[in-house]
């Protein structure tokens, strides 16, 4: 396994900011992945604790957690055969009929998920399925909508209880199997029930048959380009312990028929997520984080050696700039939104920051030339551990026909950072590592 001292760094030693603990034992009772604002921050229902006191409860379970925030494994991982056709695991950049979003009543996301709504509904042509806990929220939030210019008859409303906004990471994980949309569940690794319980849900609502992955993860770790090719940190391996990464890597390619990349974890923010510091918008272009105000820090190095394996890779690499004032305010314009020709980016307004922000969009209208790029103040956002991509996840657009899978089916090949290997068709899985 690739982790900080193969990179040349102590996981131990302070990087200007924080410490890092070392990874908790296999039995303990915990798995890592958590945002700030999730079910421990809360008091009572509907609540939520200041959030020093918060985090001054949680700390101590960060410690024991490799760093990162951690969260009760309560819930059973479900199974269920997997796939048996062609299967093709859909890419953010791909075209999209919809965004599912879940709106709660928090009013640091008021005006983001309007701005956001009224931007996927007109320049994205795309539906906004907005996530209520029950319909007497649905007035206010169209209302909002409305003033920000959306299209209201591409404005769906879906009543179902959740626990928190971050839908990338409990909403379906769609593949193509054959002709025909389907959904991979996992279990959701932070254990809040009603999240955990949504892909189930929204499948059988869609009528889209739906696969039980029997892992514990979560989707804002999780990035896939249409060549099949999947990128990950290790966050994964500390969810699902006991697993081997080759074995994880052939749960993935059996679900979801991908090649899986693990990446080591950035230590940059305390979730743990691909997407706050890594997005791919094609085939062959790829947004990662620089930071030019932490240089030598873990972070930096995590990114720097991405950008290399990337580039190595054939794809075309971005780089971002990205700063972070304390392990849970990281300001990042990585965790952004595609939908079809439409790019929302995160822009911050803290005075340390905001200069970065004419950087970050000209980078990213470079990357996505044929696209509208569209930034939204997620200033507000900072302190919860998520920005934009943490928000949505996407409903891939029907299509007809019979169709080719864009790549051949491999078999499950789990690799560290470094060169890819050959695809083969038959044989025993192999891992290399760089």
């Amino acid at each position: 396994m690739l982790d900080a001292r193969e990179l040349g760094l102590d996981p131990h030693a302070p990087d200007g900011r924080t410490h890092y603990a070392s990874r908790a034992g296999a039995d303990h009772e915990a798995v890592v992945g958590m945002k700030p604002s999730r079910q421990p921050g809360r008091s009572g229902r509907g609540g939520q604790l200041p959030l020093v006191l918060a985090w001054a409860l949680l700390l101590p379970a960060a410690v024991a957690g490799n760093g990162y925030l951690v969260g009760r494994r309560d819930l059973p991982v479900n199974t269920s055969p997997p796939p048996s056709g062609p299967v093709h695991c859909v890419a953010d950049y791909e075209p999209v009929s919809g965004l599912l979003i879940a709106w709660k009543d928090e009013p640091q996301l008021h005006g983001v998920l309007a701005q956001l709504v009224g931007q996927v509904t007109t320049v994205g042509e795309a539906d906004a399925w907005i996530v209520v806990e029950d319909a007497a929220r649905q007035p206010f939030r169209l209302s909002l909508s409305q003033a920000a210019g959306a299209q209201t008859n591409r404005v769906r409303f879906l009543v179902c209880p959740l626990d928190s906004p971050w839908m990338r990471d409990f909403g379906p994980r769609y593949i193509w199997e054959g002709d025909c949309r389907a959904v991979v569940r996992f279990t959701y690794d932070w254990g809040q029930k009603n999240d955990d319980a949504f892909s189930r849900f929204f499948a059988g609502r869609m009528q889209h048959a739906l696969y039980e992955l029997p892992l514990r993860h979560n989707g804002g770790n999780f990035q896939v380009s249409t060549r099949g090719d999947a990128h990950l940190t290790r966050l994964l391996t500390l969810a699902n312990p006991g697993l081997t990464e080759m074995e994880l890597g052939r749960f993935l390619d059996d679900y979801l028929g991908v090649e899986v990349t693990f990446h080591p974890l950035s230590y940059a923010d305390p979730s743990g997520h691909l997407d706050m510091w890594m997005l791919l918008c094609d085939e062959r272009t790829v947004m990662i984080n620089y930071w030019p105000f932490d240089p030598g820090s873990v972070a930096d190095r995590v990114c720097e050696a991405a950008a290399g394996t990337m580039a190595a890779r054939g794809y075309v690499v971005h780089r971002l700039p990205a700063r972070s004032h304390a392990w849970y305010e990281n300001h990042t314009y990585a965790n952004a939104v595609i939908c079809n020709q439409l790019v929302l980016i995160p822009s911050f307004s803290h005075p340390a920051v905001a200069p970065l922000n004419a950087e970050a969009l000209a980078t990213w209208c470079r990357a996505m030339p044929r696209a509208t790029v569209v930034p939204i103040d997620c200033e507000a956002l900072v302190v919860r551990g998520g920005f934009l991509h943490c928000l949505v996840a996407p409903i891939p657009r029907p299509r007809g026909g019979s169709i080719r899978p864009s790549f051949s089916r491999p078999v499950a090949v789990a690799r560290c950072c470094g060169p890819a290997p050959t695809r083969r068709s038959a044989g025993s899985p192999t891992m290399t590592s760089g």
